[in-house]
């Protein structure tokens, strides 16, 4: 069933009276512009048996899919499974793909905590959506019949050549009144339909619908870390391993 016919049936409910805040949104991914990962594959310095190998990566890339689970408190965004996960196509990929851990949302407290597995330990990264400074414009287009803004923002993520600043698009649906996104992306006035960040764009592939609340357990246990604290612990681990 398309897109444009599962938001119907959300204004429906919606309009009744049922609670309609409960649902899974699916998301894929895909390389855009010049820069695609085959295209950096080629470029690389690597022999022809593994540049062969990962003459496809975009199509594996765009194979990927990524569940939103959320109901009218919380929300959960995790990558769904494919068998051949552990691949080294599947895994050259998803270093590109801007997944970094599963993650979930509270919405009244506007916590958004990304679970990232480094060196062995489970680190539970906290950041307020209020982080994620979003510059809202008035400009607009239609994405599979949902009327579309957009709204801007920039990132800083550390790499071995130093800290790096990526632009990040963001074109959320006001008609679809929840707050979250993918990959960690959150706090719009309607959930983000589609994402640009550097050169991978997430979209929105189709959403389902329940009456009956979903439950999402947010996580109690593991390395509790503020964001800003968790990129120095990275920044260190990258510096040591260039000087090692």
């Amino acid at each position: 069933m398309k897109l444009y016919l599962y938001c119907i049936f959300f204004l429906i409910f919606t309009h009744f009276g049922v609670t309609a805040q409960n649902g899974n949104a699916y998301y894929i991914k895909k390389a855009k512009g010049k820069d695609t990962i085959s295209s950096l594959v080629d470029k690389a310095s690597i022999n022809n048996n593994t540049k062969s190998e990962l003459s496809t990566i975009d199509k594996t890339l765009s194979d990927f899919q990524y569940i939103l689970r959320f109901n009218l408190d919380f929300a959960e965004y995790d990558k769904v499974k494919n068998i051949d996960d552990n691949s080294f196509k599947s895994k050259f990929a998803s270093a590109f793909s801007g997944f970094s851990g599963k993650v979930y949302f509270n919405r009244a407290s506007k916590l958004i905590i990304t679970s990232s597995d480094i060196t062995g330990k489970v680190f539970l990264v906290k950041k307020s959506s209020d982080d994620i400074i979003w510059k809202l414009t008035k400009e607009k287009v239609i994405i599979n019949g949902l009327t579309c803004y957009k709204a801007n923002s920039t990132i800083f993520e550390e790499g071995r050549r130093g800290t790096k600043e990526i632009g990040v698009v963001a074109w959320y649906a006001p008609e679809i009144n929840i707050p979250y996104g993918p990959d960690g992306y959150g706090g719009l006035p309607g959930l983000i339909i589609q994402l640009e960040k550097g050169n991978i764009v997430t979209s929105l592939k189709k959403i389902e619908l329940f009456e009956k609340k979903i439950v999402i357990d947010i996580p109690k246990k593991g390395n509790f870390i503020l964001e800003k604290d968790y990129n120095e612990y990275i920044k260190n681990l990258v510096l040591n391993r260039n000087k090692n």
